[in-house]
């Protein structure tokens, strides 16, 4: 899970709008129909062409089991917020909700980085849920990108997790860059399937893998 939460976060500190979905390989992974599923915010009647409106939008999250919803100053997740000027300060709000007592803390993310690992005391529901409110003023100094994770640690190490869509921050003069080593593993990956693939796939798909490899290798130069 970790790998896979890492990767998402290395594209988007490459710059690639990455929006959340979901599946669950079901028949593939030994998991049931609908383990991993993805929820958008559509306003108003559901239709298949608002769904797929809003999930390109990113106003999606994904879940494994716990419910993740959250909002900042108002906007849905997936909004770009333009030309934000340093140390402005913004209003995370949101609620989790899970079937389980909430025994670990929910995760705001910048850049891919916990900064505020966020304890609260759950609430009991009357239909016997558990909830926790999020609250929280998130000061932005330069360019980067915001979400909400919750990992659920389970019987036998399993691990749930629900991951709210990207909130992205615009300050003039910066940009959000990935890690040395974040940008050097995904070079690394496309010179090893280059490696592997030649002379076993066709020319057009290895052609696919040098496009890719010279876009990162072009994200690496300062």
């Amino acid at each position: 899970m970790s790998y896979g939460f890492q990767n998402y976060y290395a594209l988007l500190n490459c710059g690639f709008n990455l929006r959340p979905s979901a599946g669950n390989a079901s028949g593939v992974h030994p998991v049931p129909l609908g383990f991993g599923r993805v929820y958008v915010k559509v306003g108003g009647r559901l239709t298949y062409e608002k769904f797929l409106a809003g999930l390109d939008a990113g106003r999606s999250f994904v879940t494994t089991g716990p419910m993740l919803m959250a909002d900042m100053d108002g906007r849905q997740a997936g909004h770009r917020f333009r030309n934000v000027k340093p140390g402005t300060r913004f209003k995370l709000k949101g609620r989790l909700r899970t079937d389980r007592p909430i025994a670990d803390s929910v995760d705001i993310i910048r850049n891919g980085d916990i900064i505020t690992p966020m304890v609260a005391q759950p609430i009991l529901n009357k239909n016997g849920s558990y909830e926790i409110v999020i609250n929280n003023d998130i000061e932005i100094e330069t360019s980067c990108w915001i979400a909400v994770r919750y990992l659920e640690r389970r019987a036998n190490d399993r691990l749930r997790f629900a991951h709210s869509g990207i909130f992205h921050f615009d300050v003039p003069g910066s940009k959000v860059r990935p890690k040395p080593q974040e940008i050097a593993f995904l070079i690394g990956r496309m010179q090893e399937q280059i490696a592997r693939s030649e002379g076993v796939l066709p020319e057009s798909a290895i052609a696919e893998y040098r496009k890719a490899l010279k876009v990162y290798e072009d994200i690496a130069q300062p």
